[in-house]
């Protein structure tokens, strides 16, 4: 994986990335990694079912999308079939960020 600086203020060091994955109960997984030099723990990122679903449904949001736009182009639709996507999944995508948001606070503070 790419290259990371330490933002530990003692460390500093260029290492790179071996991700790891912990179960946390039955449906969360919290991915993570290491500094190699001082052990500063990092998590990537935190999931559980209701965020892998949602992250299933903005993929077909997006695909969706990129079909509006291809048929936008060729004057099949309106601009404003477009916009409505875009705002659609804006405001999916605003969601799905607090839900990860939450959780990984959640599991942070245990």
């Amino acid at each position: 994986m790419s290259d990371l600086t330490c933002n530990n203020e003692r460390c500093n060091k260029k290492f790179n990335i071996k991700l790891r994955k912990k179960k946390h109960g039955v449906s969360v997984i919290e991915h993570f990694f290491f500094c190699p030099h001082c052990k500063t723990r990092y998590s990537s990122h935190v999931t559980d079912q209701e965020i892998r679903k949602r992250q299933r449904d903005m993929r077909k949001y997006r695909e969706e999308l990129n079909q509006v736009a291809k048929d936008w182009t060729a004057g099949k639709c309106f601009g404003e079939v477009y916009d409505e996507k875009i705002t659609f999944i804006g405001q999916k995508e605003r969601e799905l960020k607090a839900l990860v948001d939450n959780l990984k606070a959640k599991i942070a503070s245990k």
